[in-house]
């Protein structure tokens, strides 16, 4: 058996972007949660989450918003400019909102 599990606990960095579903595609938010390490220093997490879920919390998932996310870790690498860049992506399967309430409408039941 296999298995890898994360966590990232930090803020929305934008308005999620959302995708309806369409035919047999899920429906999808795709978003960026900045971590802080203590030190000053931000890891940028791009994230994305599927299916009903994804609709749900679709008006909860804004600009500054508090975020719990888990889910299975993906990295890929890629040149900028001529310089190796790496991204870190969390297939995200559980979102909790933070208990600050910057939403567009109430926090959801």
């Amino acid at each position: 058996m296999n298995y890898l599990q994360t966590v990232a606990v930090g803020r929305i960095t934008a308005d999620a972007k959302f995708f309806a579903a369409n035919g047999d595609k899920k429906a999808l938010a795709a978003f960026t949660v900045a971590v802080n390490r203590g030190d000053d220093a931000v890891t940028y997490v791009e994230c994305e989450l599927r299916g009903d879920r994804a609709e749900k919390l679709q008006k909860y998932l804004v600009k500054g918003k508090e975020v719990l996310c888990t889910g299975t870790p993906g990295a890929s690498a890629y040149m900028s400019n001529d310089e190796p860049r790496a991204s870190l992506k969390l297939y995200t399967y559980d979102v909790q909102l933070g208990s600050d309430s910057q939403a567009k409408g109430d926090d959801p039941v």
